[in-house]
C-alpha cells in the first residue's frame, strides 16, 4: 500500500482589505526603519488588564496599527495629561504600576472608591513625522478625511512638496465594573485637546444597544468627523460620521472589546508649516444581550 501525504486544502485569498493592511504595515515598518518618529497611522488605546479590581484598576496604554494588537510601546515620558476617576469623585493622576512589564501599564495613584464607571484618560507628546506618498494614500484609507483635506493634499504635491505632519494622540478607556449599575452621569471633559465620551448608556452597553458620543476638540464639539467603531476579533469596521453638535450614534451588534477610533487631518496654514494630525481612541466593553 502506498502511502501520500495529505495536501492541506488552499487557504482562502485574502480581501483586498487585508492585503492593503499589510502594505501599510510594511510601508510603516520602514518608515521606522528610516528614521521616522513614529508611524502616523498608528492608532494608541488602553486596554484593561483582567486581573485589575475597580479599587486598583490598571491599564496597558499601547500603539498598533489594527485594534487590538499592540506593536510598539510608549514610555512615561511620553505622557503629557493622564487621569482616572470613579463616577463623579475627584480625578486621581496615573502611575506607573508594573515597570518589569514590556509595555506601558498604568493605574491610579490611589485606590477608587466604589463606582458603576471607571474613566481613565492620556494624552501624549506631539512627534513630526515625514511620509511618503505612498503611506499617505493609506493614511487616508484610515482616516477618511474630508475632500478639502484630498484636494489640500493633491495641490500640495503638484508643488512638489511632501507629507510632513506633526501629531498628537489622546486615549480614553471606559470600564463598568458592575454592569446592572447606573453611573451618575455620563463622561465629562477632564482637559485633553481631543477626547471621545460616552453619553449613552449611563451603564455598561449590552448588543443592542444604541450607545451616543461626543467628540471633542479644544472643549468644542468636531462636526462632521469621520469615525470608526471596531470590533476585537473583526477585521471590518463601521464608519460613522459626528453630527452639527459633534455627536455619533451607534447600534452596538456584537459583545467584546470596542474601539472608537477618529483622526482629524489639517492642512499647514502657511507655506513651509506641518500638517497638523489629531488622534482619539475610546475603549469599552459590550456585554450581550441582557435575557
Amino acid at each position: 500500500m502506498i502511502f501520500r501525504p495529505l495536501t492541506p486544502p488552499p487557504l482562502p485569498a485574502p480581501s483586498p482589505r487585508a492585503l492593503w493592511r499589510r502594505s501599510l504595515r510594511r510601508l510603516l515598518a520602514l518608515s521606522l526603519a528610516t528614521g521616522a518618529a513614529a508611524a502616523a497611522a498608528h492608532d494608541t488605546w488602553f486596554e484593561r488588564r483582567p486581573a485589575a479590581t475597580p479599587a486598583r484598576p490598571e491599564f496597558i496604554l499601547g500603539t498598533g496599527n489594527l485594534f487590538p494588537v499592540f506593536d510598539s510601546r510608549n514610555v512615561p515620558e511620553h505622557l503629557t495629561r493622564s487621569g482616572c476617576r470613579a463616577g463623579t469623585t475627584e480625578r486621581t493622576p496615573l502611575r506607573v504600576v508594573d515597570p518589569a512589564v514590556e509595555s506601558l501599564v498604568l493605574g491610579p495613584a490611589q485606590d477608587l472608591p466604589p463606582a458603576p464607571r471607571i474613566s481613565c484618560w492620556a494624552q501624549l507628546q506631539s512627534f513630526d513625522v515625514e511620509l511618503t506618498d505612498d503611506l499617505v494614500e493609506l493614511y487616508f484609507k484610515e482616516a477618511q478625511p474630508p475632500a478639502a483635506v484630498r484636494q489640500a493634499w493633491a495641490a500640495q504635491r503638484a508643488r512638489g512638496q511632501g507629507w510632513r505632519e506633526r501629531y498628537v494622540k489622546h486615549a480614553r478607556v471606559e470600564w463598568f465594573p458592575d454592569p446592572s449599575a447606573l453611573a451618575e452621569a455620563s463622561a465629562e471633559p477632564v482637559g485633553l485637546d481631543a477626547d471621545a465620551l460616552m453619553l449613552r448608556p449611563l451603564r455598561a452597553p449590552r448588543v443592542g444597544d444604541e450607545a451616543e458620543f461626543l467628540v471633542l476638540k479644544g472643549g468644542e464639539p468636531m462636526r462632521g468627523q469621520a469615525v470608526e467603531f471596531r470590533l476585537h476579533n473583526s477585521r471590518f469596521g463601521f464608519w460613522r460620521r459626528t453630527d452639527d453638535q459633534g455627536r455619533v450614534k451607534m447600534n452596538l451588534p456584537a459583545a467584546g472589546r470596542w474601539l472608537l477610533r477618529a483622526i482629524e487631518l489639517t492642512p499647514p496654514a502657511a507655506e513651509g508649516e506641518r500638517w497638523q494630525a489629531v488622534f482619539i481612541t475610546l475603549a469599552f466593553d459590550t456585554l450581550p444581550a441582557a435575557r
